[in-house]
């Protein structure tokens, strides 16, 4: 899983004909300044600890559906499970050394590139902070994403040429959709993440439901949410490298 996990939905935007770009527009800042004050604001982001959810995971296309978890501690912490029944189980972690994957297709270390990536998402950077991880960024219009109209970014990421796309909708300000590309044992994928179903807990809005569409793959993951929590009391051995990993160096 990328939050990033990583994730999407299939719509596709569609521009909009009667706002164009030569129109006044906020500044990508701008947009950006909105979304981080109606996402909760940075006071919230600094006062989280960890972050535990729980909830469905659904992959359609191959008929799958199960229960997962998703627990990070920031700064640099993860543990993700998902269960799907009879098709198995995947498991990965994070730490500030390594990131790992343990599934019926095997075990692994993660790449040092998809290490980078999970750490970006366990912190939250792109909503709150993607200064972080993007060097610069331009507002090129209005596009639509699901019947709602957007702003479309471009930015830029400082490690590389990589433009990533984040859509953030003109009436709330929050994230609707990104595209972006991530690595993974299979090479490199772009992704479609199609962000809804918003709450507020602890004064944070948190999208209910993710899709994320591995356009390369031809697979959606989509995740739906049914438990939320901010800084509850987890055990460091939540996070503990298991024995199968470490074996692997040996």
């Amino acid at each position: 899983m990328k939050s990033k996990m990583l994730m999407l939905a299939a719509a596709a935007a569609v521009m909009i004909p009667s706002i164009s770009r030569g129109q006044d527009l906020p500044s990508a800042k701008e947009v950006v300044e909105r979304s981080i004050k109606e996402s909760g604001g940075r006071e919230a982001f600094s006062k989280i600890k960890n972050v535990t959810m729980e909830g469905k995971f659904t992959i359609p296309e191959a008929n799958a559906e199960g229960k997962m978890e998703m627990v990070f501690g920031l700064p640099n912490k993860a543990y993700i499970k998902v269960d799907l029944g009879g098709l198995g189980s995947q498991e990965q972690g994070l730490n500030d050394k390594m990131a790992w994957e343990m599934s019926a297709q095997g075990n692994r270390r993660m790449s040092d590139e998809e290490h980078k990536r999970m750490m970006e998402t366990v912190n939250l950077y792109s909503t709150f902070d993607p200064g972080k991880i993007y060097g610069s960024m331009e507002n090129k219009g209005v596009e639509e994403v699901n019947g709602e109209k957007c702003y479309m970014l471009e930015m830029k990421r400082k490690d590389n040429d990589q433009v990533d796309k984040f859509y953030y909708s003109v009436k709330t300000g929050l994230v609707m959709r990104s595209l972006s590309k991530e690595p993974s044992p299979f090479g490199e994928i772009e992704v479609e993440t199609t962000l809804s179903d918003y709450t507020t807990i602890n004064g944070i809005k948190s999208p209910g439901k993710m899709s994320h569409k591995l356009v390369n793959l031809g697979m959606t993951q989509i995740l739906e949410f049914n438990s939320i929590k901010y800084n509850q009391e987890i055990d460091d051995s939540k996070f503990a490298v298991p024995d199968a990993i470490k074996n692997l160096d040996k």
